[in-house]
């Protein structure tokens, strides 16, 4: 009884101590044992060591991961979707004695919050109903993931959507003892947790991809393991299949399957191998890869309906520094082809069988681009030129480069802000005027403002101005842009001041949606050609004038008798007035006006005769008024603000605005003798002549007498009474309201005109003065206004530039430079910043690495747009399903060597012995290449 109540009785952990001390201690010390009776010694054997604190924490990742029994097929929710949909990994870092370890949870496919329910499992349906559905053997032989392009390697080695690596971090060794312990460590997280996800180690250096791997599910093991080997065995150098067939099944156990028995050879079934040859072509020996521009010929509106046509600036170089194609790989791939194990039947292997093709392009990473450089380069003289105030400062003598040169030593990031690194020659520059000023540029004058010039302020492509700026790309910093702007004017002035019309220049209408330069470069073109007919017609005074004997001949062509026409409209009118108009007409018609005292007169206008006496009328030669640029206008407009609305300054106003006006009265009256007002309304402002049936006149005025009668009213002293003119077609005519006011300033300005034509009259537009203007403009603008004009036309130059390639027909390119568009007019440069100038830069970085790329890929594989289109995206490998792609990938890997040999062998057997309970699925991965050689084996065990 004492025996069984000590059996159950439970003793802590303190009393079995106690009861140890009480037996080692002698029974002679009885002077002790006083004092030991009140010592009670604790030991706390709950505390938990560092490796198993390791573990727990590993759980808790796994767990929040979902990586448990319960919930492995539901997905997880990361907390930075971000990250899982870029990067399709979650990281966490641990701590274990004294080192630092990452625990990484790599992942195919995650569903959805309303997908994450038992129903997201994969399909198993295709696995055989003896085997559970385990996610890693599901993916283990699925052959239709083979292959895989865009994934993780041991994805690509074994097979697997989901797997977990810890390793050391820092891309630290591994040591085989540490290999060792950090499996056992995963093992038990997997036990605890009874995930089914893979798990790996990485073994010695990370580079090697070398990795021992564990998963255990439903009783059922897997062992996975990648191993890199320096050489290639010799039996793989003749017979790869052959040899590989043999490292598999050596591999599931059976040592020699020659002469094994077939019930061993039994045990393995369903064996199929896929297989993949990749070729390489990474040389392009005497081609060029950018593609050649054809200036002013590239059909644009086959690519781009918004745009009839394009330009691109000779000399402006644009892509990357190098071909930005690494290598193109082909790869032909047979999936799945079910083999005998025996080694003669692999002479049936269906090499014949057309195999699956498709294509991929490796791009070089960091490759300078030209645009983008040149363009930073740019605006970074952009941000300089505020530190000047006139152009004469950006003049260097030698002697001060030489002093700059020497401060660069002390301090380089002074002397780069205020000098450039090159200063271009006087040849240099002579050249790159000619150049700019050269008229052997094609150039269609007749083109029209496009959108991208009126949003960003610029000039028409190909233009005088647009040359300017895509030459001051290819300078090296303001100094250099200073000296060659001063060449450009000295230029211009040449041209001015001989009289030769600069090239590539519109003339007016003043285009202001353009830049404010390119403005004044108009405006001085149309005052060199107003100066070169100044002096044409003082050399050769041939006036244009209508001769005697057309005018006569226009004279007796006039029939016109207005007696019957005037009885018909007597009614309402008062005797006194009729007899007036009737004689007054009378005495204009028998008027005898000699033609030779017409002057000034162009041509006559078609029908159209004088009130008065019946002559032709005649368009007389006026005085063109000029035109403004946008500034003075501007100033013009501020001018009338000033003035308020005083009486003083409406006619200050309107001596300013009726100089045009009293010209062409003037020069009208000298080219129609006897003309009337009503003649010059009827052809400066046919709106204000009013043409009316006799009846409905007649009526009209008969109503108005009579309203007049019955209110008694005084008649309104502004306004002249209506002066009828029998137009001789059943009409008669008359001025509007508008032109009837009393003291208007049409007539007072009529009253006042003499009949002088527009040659003998004092200038209305000054060329001279107005010439010199724009010369006087572009020789003191400052260095900050000069170069915030020449940046929005060079932005342009480069939009017009990249939109003639011939890439530009494939559709992701299209976005890119509207996208690229965007951020030009988007953005400020009336104050831009390093950050925004560091954004466009960018958008132009981006832009034409893509660009480089699509016109690489099209001189690879021409005229393949869209195979080269969907290339650029981001689906990485593509298959040739047309024929006429699968001809153009062939033709251009014809003669390569295979670069690369990849197998993929899997069966069901019985291991690890043949007599197993059940066959499980077995994988193994090869690779062979001229320098490396890689077996990574999946095999399982029940």
């Amino acid at each position: 009884g004492n025996m069984a109540e000590d059996k159950g009785k439970v003793k802590t952990k303190g009393e079995e101590e106690a009861q140890r001390h009480e037996h080692t201690v002698p029974d002679n010390d009885d002077d002790d044992d006083d004092d030991d009776e009140g010592v009670f010694e604790i030991v706390d054997f709950t505390m938990a060591s560092p490796w198993e604190r390791f573990i727990g924490e590993m759980e808790q990742h796994f767990n929040a991961w979902h990586l448990n029994h319960d919930s492995f097929f539901a997905g997880m929710k990361p907390q930075s979707q971000s990250a899982l949909a870029h990067t399709h990994a979650v990281r966490e870092q641990l701590a274990y004695q004294g080192r630092n370890y990452f625990l990484i949870y790599h992942f195919h496919h995650v569903p959805s919050s309303a997908q994450a329910t038992e129903s997201s499992e994969p399909q198993v349906s295709s696995i055989p109903k003896r085997m559970h559905s385990l996610a890693a053997t599901y993916n283990m032989m699925d052959s239709s993931s083979d292959f895989p392009y865009s994934a993780h390697h041991l994805q690509r080695w074994f097979g697997l959507n989901d797997f977990v690596v810890l390793g050391p971090g820092a891309d630290a060794a591994c040591e085989d003892s540490e290999v060792s312990q950090l499996l056992s460590t995963l093992s038990i997280v997997l036990q605890h947790c009874k995930s089914p996800v893979a798990v790996f180690v990485p073994v010695g250096d990370r580079w090697k991809g070398v990795y021992v791997g564990y998963a255990k599910e439903d009783g059922v093991e897997i062992r996975l393991r990648s191993d890199l080997y320096d050489f290639i065995p010799r039996s793989l150098r003749h017979a790869q299949l052959e040899g590989l067939l043999d490292l598999y099944l050596n591999r599931l156990g059976v040592v020699n399957y020659v002469s094994a028995d077939s019930s061993h050879l039994s045990s393995i079934s369903d064996l199929n191998i896929s297989v993949r040859y990749t070729f390489m072509r990474a040389k392009w020996s005497g081609k060029k890869w950018r593609q050649d521009v054809k200036l002013m010929d590239a059909p644009l509106n086959e690519r781009n309906e918004s745009r009839k046509t394009g330009y691109f600036e000779p000399g402006l170089m644009w892509g990357t520094h190098e071909d930005p194609i690494q290598a193109l790989h082909l790869a032909q791939t047979w999936r799945g082809i079910p083999v005998n194990p025996r080694r003669q039947a692999l002479i049936d292997f269906p090499w014949g069988a057309p195999p699956y093709l498709s294509i991929r392009s490796l791009y070089k990473d960091k490759t300078m681009c030209y645009l983008t450089e040149a363009l930073r380069t740019l605006l970074t003289a952009y941000r300089q030129s505020k530190f000047f105030t006139h152009m004469d400062q950006l003049k260097i003598s030698s002697a001060g480069t030489a002093t700059l040169e020497a401060m660069g030593t002390l301090t380089r990031s002074l002397a780069t802000t205020i000098r450039p690194a090159h200063f271009p020659s006087a040849e240099e520059i002579d050249a790159l005027i000619r150049d700019i000023f050269s008229e052997n540029r094609k150039w269609n004058e007749h083109q029209t403002i496009d959108e991208p010039e009126k949003k960003i302020k610029a000039a028409p492509a190909g233009s005088l101005l647009s040359s300017l700026a895509a030459a001051l790309l290819n300078l090296d910093g303001i100094h250099a842009i200073g000296l060659v702007w001063t060449e450009f004017v000295t230029e211009v002035k040449w041209h001015w001041e001989n009289g030769v019309c600069l090239p590539r220049t519109t003339f007016p209408p003043i285009s202001y949606n353009t830049a404010l330069m390119y403005q004044k470069l108009q405006l001085l073109n149309y005052c060199i050609s107003q100066q070169n007919a100044a002096n044409k017609q003082d050399t050769y005074p041939n006036k244009t004038v209508l001769s005697k004997a057309n005018k006569l001949e226009a004279a007796s062509s006039l029939q016109y008798d207005g007696q019957d026409d005037l009885e018909e409209v007597e009614d309402g009118w008062s005797g006194s007035d009729l007899d007036e108009l009737e004689s007054e007409m009378k005495d204009k018609q028998a008027l005898d006006i000699s033609s030779e005292s017409r002057q000034g007169d162009t041509k006559l206008v078609d029908g159209a005769r004088l009130l008065a006496n019946k002559m032709p009328l005649c368009v007389p030669e006026t005085q063109d008024v000029g035109y403004m640029t946008e500034d003075v206008l501007q100033q013009t407009e501020e001018l009338f603000a000033d003035l308020g609305s005083t009486s003083e300054g409406a006619k200050i106003r309107a001596i300013i605005q009726s100089a045009s006006l009293f010209s062409d009265m003037q020069a009208f009256k000298a080219a129609n003798p006897g003309c009337v007002m009503e003649d010059f309304v009827r052809w400066h402002s046919p709106s204000d002549w009013v043409q009316e049936p006799k009846a409905i006149f007649k009526e009209k005025q008969k109503a108005t007498d009579e309203k007049e009668k019955e209110t008694e009213a005084p008649k309104n002293n502004q306004e002249l009474p209506i002066r009828p003119w029998d137009m001789g077609d059943g009409t008669i005519g008359y001025l509007s309201y508008r032109m009837r006011v009393a003291d208007s300033l049409w007539i007072r300005k009529w009253n006042e005109a003499e009949p002088i034509p527009a040659s003998k009259q004092p200038a209305l537009f000054n060329y001279q003065k107005e010439g010199q203007a724009v010369i006087d403009y572009l020789v003191s603008i400052t260095p900050s206004k000069l170069m915030e004009q020449m940046t929005r036309v060079s932005l342009s130059c480069i939009y017009h530039s990249l939109e003639c390639l011939d890439c530009m027909r494939i559709p992701i390119v299209q976005v890119q430079l509207r996208t690229l568009f965007k951020v030009f007019t988007d953005s400020s440069l009336s104050g831009i910043t390093e950050e925004e100038a560091e954004v466009m830069c960018s958008a132009v970085g981006q832009f034409e690495v893509l660009a480089s790329r699509a016109s690489s890929l099209l001189i690879k594989l021409p005229g393949e747009y869209e195979l080269v289109g969907e290339l650029l995206g981001e689906r990485g490998e593509l298959p040739l399903q047309s024929t006429q792609q699968q001809e153009t990938a062939q033709l251009v890997f014809s003669g390569e060597p295979v670069d690369a040999q990849e197998y993929i062998f899997r069966s069901w057997a019985k291991r690890p012995v043949a007599t197993a309970r059940k066959a499980t699925p077995q994988r193994m991965y090869a690779l062979l290449t001229n320098h490396e050689f890689r077996l990574s084996t999946a095999c399982t065990s029940c």
